[in-house]
Formats: structure tokens, C-alpha cells, sequence
């Protein structure tokens, strides 16, 4: 049973996308390392998909596991409350992987969320891309 005030775990929404532009950001890499590397196709074709392959399955849920983590060690899982300017940040940046089912504010809650997800998305996967690659 799902619960109306469970909150919006912004992974449900970020993770599908991500799986979707795997193939274009694959293809793109794959375009670009082909041209730029003095490497076998094949290797730059393995090495690109098997890197993005564990940013996005691996690193991306990972990030978003240790941002609730932080969430809930930096506000006890609790709502930080949407009524002055600094209660609006710290809601949107403490709280950017699971966001507290506000009344009102979601609209510009999740861009904004989704924006400071962004930041330990990319060090996530240039991280392990680089692990995978190296």
C-alpha cells in the first residue's frame, strides 16, 4: 500500500530517464572516442558502454542511496518546512533525493532537486567511469 504522504523519491523520476538516454550518450562517446582515439573500434565500443552501463545501473542509485543517507542524517527525516527563503533551500538541497510531500511546491521543488542531484551524479559517474575505464 503506498502512502499519499510518503514523499517523491526523485530517483523514480531521474532513473527512467537515464535509462533511456543510455543509447544516445553511448552512440555520442562511442562517435566522439572513435575519432579521437588511437584505439580498435571495438575496444572504444566495449570500454564506452560498459563505463556509461555502470554510471547509470550502478553509480546513479548508489548516489541517490547515499544522498537519502544524508538526508535523513542532516534532517532526521524530517520536514524542513517551505514557509521562508531558508527553509526552502535547506528543503530542496538537504532533502533533494527524497523530497517531503509538501502541499504546495513540488512544481519548483523537483527542477530545483533535481539541479543538486546533478552535482553527485556527475562526481558518481566520472568516478566510476573512470574506474571502469582504467
Amino acid at each position: 500500500m503506498m502512502l499519499a504522504n510518503a514523499g517523491v523519491p526523485l530517483i523514480a523520476l531521474h532513473f527512467p530517464a537515464m535509462v533511456v538516454l543510455l543509447v544516445p550518450i553511448i552512440a555520442i562517446e562511442y562517435l566522439y572516442g572513435r575519432y579521437t582515439l588511437a584505439i580498435a573500434n571495438s575496444r572504444v565500443l566495449s570500454g564506452v558502454a560498459g563505463a556509461n552501463l555502470a554510471s547509470t545501473l550502478i553509480g546513479i542509485p548508489a548516489t541517490w542511496f547515499l544522498m537519502v543517507v544524508l538526508n535523513i542524517a542532516t534532517t532526521g527525516g524530517e520536514s524542513k518546512g517551505v514557509d521562508t527563503l531558508p527553509e526552502k533551500l535547506a528543503s530542496v538541497v538537504l532533502q533533494s533525493a527524497w523530497l517531503m510531500p509538501y502541499e504546495a511546491g513540488l512544481d519548483w521543488m523537483i527542477p530545483t532537486a533535481t539541479l543538486v542531484l546533478l552535482v553527485p551524479y556527475f562526481f558518481a559517474s566520472v568516478f566510476i567511469e573512470r574506474f571502469v575505464l582504467h
